[in-house]
Formats: C-alpha cells, sequence, structure tokens
C-alpha cells in the first residue's frame, strides 16, 4: 500500500514539472505582452516647428497629403512697433496645414523666420518683436514649399528707458527704483557692479511688472555699481544709472568670556538686512560658514546660544544675502 502511494506521488511529481516546463517554454516564445509606456513615443508634429529637419518625410506618412494651396495672402501690420513689443497681425490665406506668420529682415531669405504663430491659431494673431531696430517685415509663409504668400513692412523703433534711484546704498539693503520703459514681458531691473558686461544680472532683479517704483536689494560688495533696464528678450540694456554700494556701520559687543551651553547677550549695530544674523564658530571656522545663529530681526541686544566646546571661538555679524562676515569679535568658551 504504501509502495503504490508513493509511485503515485512520484507520478504526480513529473506530471507537475512536465507541465511547468512546458509554460515556461511557451512563455519565452511569446512576445511581450503591451504594456501601457512600452509603445514607441510618437514623432513631434511636422507643424510644430518651421524648420527643414521637420519636414516629415515622404516614405514614412501613411496617406500623402493634400497639394499645397497657394493662393495668395493677406497681412495687416501696424507701420511702427517697439522693439520687443507686441502686436497684432490680421491675415487672410489658404491656412494649409504648418502655415506660419512670422517677422523677419525685410532682405532676409524665405526660410529665415524670427517670432511666429501657426495660421491655425485665428485670423489675428499676436508675434513679438525683435530686439534691434530697423526695416522688418510680416510674411505669411508655407510650411512645406517655403513660399511666401503675402507680406507687410513695419518698422521696428528702439525702444527707451529711464531709472531714477538714490546715489548710494548700504551693501544688502533694499533699493527703491522708480523707471519708464517698454516694460515688454520678462523685461526687469537689475543692480550689478559696474564693470559686469552688457547682458549678464546680477542675483538681484525685479521684474517690470511689479509696477514702478520696485525694489531690488544691492550686492554685499562695497564699490561702484549700476541698475540697469534690461529686456526680457536678449538681455539687452536699455537704460543704466550708476549707483554706489557702501559699508554699513557694524559692530558687535559682548563679553570676552562665556560658559558654553549658556545664552549669550550680543548688542550690535548693522543694516539689519532681510536674513542678517548673528552667530558664533570656532575662531578657524571659514568665514561663510556659521554655527548657532539668531537673526538681527529680532532687534539688539538678542540672545544667542552657545556650544558645547572650549576655546576660542568668534561672534560674527552675516549678511543675510550671501552670508558675507560684516563684523567679528572674538570670545572666549569656557567649560
Amino acid at each position: 500500500m504504501a509502495e503504490g502511494s508513493r509511485r503515485r506521488n512520484t507520478l504526480i511529481a513529473l506530471v507537475v514539472i512536465v507541465l511547468l516546463i512546458l509554460l515556461l517554454l511557451l512563455r519565452c516564445s511569446c512576445k511581450e505582452p503591451d504594456v501601457p509606456g512600452k509603445a514607441p513615443t510618437p514623432a513631434p508634429s511636422a507643424a510644430a516647428h518651421p524648420t527643414e529637419s521637420q519636414q516629415p518625410s515622404t516614405a514614412a506618412t501613411a496617406a500623402p497629403e493634400p497639394d499645397e494651396v497657394l493662393t495668395p495672402a493677406t497681412v495687416k501690420v501696424p507701420e511702427r512697433v517697439p522693439a520687443g513689443a507686441v502686436f497684432s497681425v490680421a491675415w487672410t490665406g489658404p491656412d494649409n496645414a504648418g502655415d506660419y506668420v512670422t517677422i523677419v529682415q525685410s532682405d532676409a531669405p524665405a526660410k529665415t523666420y524670427g517670432d511666429y504663430k501657426e495660421t491655425k491659431a485665428g485670423s489675428t494673431l499676436e508675434l513679438t518683436a525683435p530686439i534691434e531696430p530697423g526695416a522688418h517685415e510680416v510674411r505669411y509663409v508655407t510650411r512645406r514649399s517655403r513660399t511666401i504668400l503675402g507680406r507687410a513692412p513695419v518698422e521696428v523703433v528702439p525702444a527707451g528707458a529711464t531709472l531714477d534711484a538714490a546715489a548710494e546704498v548700504v551693501l544688502g539693503a533694499q533699493l527703491s527704483v522708480a523707471w519708464t520703459g517698454p516694460n515688454n514681458p520678462r523685461d526687469y531691473v537689475t543692480i550689478v557692479p559696474k564693470e559686469t558686461p552688457d547682458g549678464q544680472y546680477g542675483n538681484s532683479y525685479t521684474y517690470t511688472d511689479k509696477g514702478s517704483p520696485l525694489i531690488v536689494t544691492a550686492p554685499t560688495e562695497t564699490g561702484e555699481a549700476e541698475l540697469r533696464y534690461m529686456t526680457g528678450q536678449g538681455n539687452k540694456v536699455l537704460a543704466r544709472r550708476p549707483v554706489r554700494i557702501v559699508m554699513a556701520d557694524v559692530s558687535l559687543s559682548a563679553p570676552a568670556e562665556a560658559v558654553a551651553g549658556t545664552n549669550l547677550e550680543v548688542t550690535w549695530t548693522g543694516p539689519n538686512n532681510a536674513g542678517d544674523y548673528i552667530t558664533v564658530v570656532p575662531r578657524e571656522t571659514p568665514d561663510g560658514n556659521y554655527g548657532n545663529c539668531t537673526a538681527t530681526a529680532g532687534g539688539s541686544p538678542l540672545k544667542l546660544l552657545l556650544p558645547i566646546l572650549t576655546g576660542g571661538a568668534e561672534l560674527r555679524y552675516m549678511s543675510g544675502q550671501g552670508d558675507k562676515v560684516l563684523a567679528r569679535r572674538p570670545i572666549r568658551i569656557v567649560p
């Protein structure tokens, strides 16, 4: 009886093993099932941008596109627009797939384009004028053959700007700036060291859409600096005004010796700019690093918790912008 039971169990085990092998072979011979995310990424629309590299391949197109309609188009624009400004374009035309309206210099080849909008977006479109003044034209262009079906001249005129602010500002302080200018999209006012090349901007800048006056924060380096009105398109300087960054009167007063882990009272003077703080660190700590600290926004005097260490240390007044040491005072921490 026991022998028969063993044979039966052995036979069942062999059948199970054979079935498992068959299932494994079938799984290996099948293609991987379709899973979301495994499908190939579709190519971008050929009409997404009017460049030669994105022209559709006739071999890859399932059905041929209809012939381009090359009937004349009309384009209506203002005679003059300020540099960098947004302006309206009214057009009529065949509206082939991918046709677009663009603004370029008057003598630009047919394949050249500047800011553009596809005609499928409507019969009245908005374009942004180039930042460089001069003779330009708006063109109706077909996508496939790059045929210019209509054009209209437009003069891009220089955009002026002005800046008005105090002649001096304490390093790291906020400076109020009154301005006039085109206020085109992304235009901004920045403050930079005087030698900064045009086209570059500082860590502190404010977009002109905040209104006039606006606030910029002075750098934490003293010396001659410059306020600049900059275009959002091309970072071109439209106006500049000199400003001098000066050092604030900064001082720290506290006992020469204090016990580790206690609260130390520190009397201070300083610019109290946003984020300024007083810290205590071992004397050898590199500038720019900080330890236990208290913000100066709490007033003077303030309480500063001393670390659990002994030996020579240093109190430091630090700028909130750039963690620059504006004043320091030695202190000895004892057990």
